[in-house]
């Protein structure tokens, strides 16, 4: 026996609703413009930028761990979540190196030790050839190409 459809109705088709997500990001990228020419300081976009970059590159690499741990030990109950977390953590490369761009320019406004010629704290004076601009970015760098 062949079971019989509960209606009669279409298949729910959700094509209109397939720009949605660029059109957000959109809209985000634009208020996120519009919150650092209106602002006079700088500095509140810049660690804003920084908080958000933050919690997204975690939430990321958190993925990138799940799937590794998934590989690593052949689970078994990870298998329903593993592609999720596969195309989460894809967008550690080129999105979020993309949306580390505005931290790259506004670095020497959030992090305070990179106007620091000479190092007065000892931990700091240990780490110099990681706490200097050129460091930071070839850390930076390495992080990307690593992850």
């Amino acid at each position: 026996m062949t079971p019989k459809p509960a209606s009669n109705q279409p298949p729910l088709n959700l094509a209109k609703y397939r720009n949605l997500p660029a059109l957000l990001m959109a809209g985000g990228g634009l208020v996120a413009l519009i919150g650092l020419f209106a602002t006079r300081d700088h500095k509140v976009f810049a660690y804003s930028w920084l908080v958000a970059f933050m919690l997204c590159l975690s939430l990321c690499l958190g993925a990138l761990f799940l799937v590794i741990a998934h590989h690593l030990f052949d689970a078994g109950w990870s298998v329903p979540i593993r592609r999720f977390c596969e195309h989460i953590a894809s967008l550690l490369f080129p999105s979020m190196a993309i949306l580390f761009i505005p931290i790259a320019i506004f670095a020497k406004t959030i992090f305070e030790w990179m106007d620091q010629l000479g190092h007065p704290n000892h931990a700091l004076k240990a780490k110099s050839p990681l706490f200097t601009v050129p460091g930071f970015y070839v850390a930076a760098a390495i992080c990307f190409g690593v992850w």
